[in-house]
């Protein structure tokens, strides 16, 4: 029996470069295979048959791109979901984005009327408006935030919420 030691050592050769090409498929069909089994990962976890742990390793995946994938589905934002599936942007920095505005949408569902109220005179936006931010389609909402400028809705609504989270 030999010892390990003694047996010569194989490296494989590098790829262009310099790294070893992985031998798995990473597109199928023009769609991004790791995105779709988080995103379906994410869908069963959030139907509610199985924890994220379990559906990430049933469905191949792993548990930070299924709870990436949570966050998408949560957000519903199909524009970016299919984004995320053709490869164009990473499922990660895709769930990045859209965080801070689902904290947003989800803490304005949870809020009493007072801290509604509150949130009115902060932001100077009407109630009105707020439904139509928080009820409506992607693109209806992407109207009725151009309303506010950017500034406003990002030092009064988003950073309050990331700094909460943190």
């Amino acid at each position: 029996m030999q010892e390990v030691t003694s047996l010569p050592v194989v490296f494989k050769t590098p790829g262009t470069n310099g790294y070893r090409r992985s031998s798995r498929c990473h597109f199928r069909n023009g769609v991004c295979v790791a995105a779709l089994r988080a995103l379906t990962a994410a869908r069963v976890y959030l139907a509610g048959d199985i924890d994220l742990e379990q559906a990430a390793i049933s469905h191949g995946s792993n548990t930070h791109y299924v709870r990436a994938g949570v966050i998408l589905v949560r957000a519903n934002d199909l524009r970016l979901i299919d984004a995320v599936l053709r490869g164009e942007i990473l499922i990660t920095t895709a769930a990045e984005s859209v965080e801070p505005l689902l904290m947003l949408l989800e803490g304005y569902k949870k809020a009493s009327a007072k801290i509604k109220d509150d949130f009115f005179v902060a932001t100077g936006c009407t109630n009105d408006l707020a439904k139509l931010l928080i009820t409506s389609p992607t693109a209806e909402r992407t109207r009725a935030a151009e309303r506010l400028d950017a500034e406003t809705v990002w030092t009064e609504m988003v950073l309050p919420l990331v700094k909460a989270a943190e």
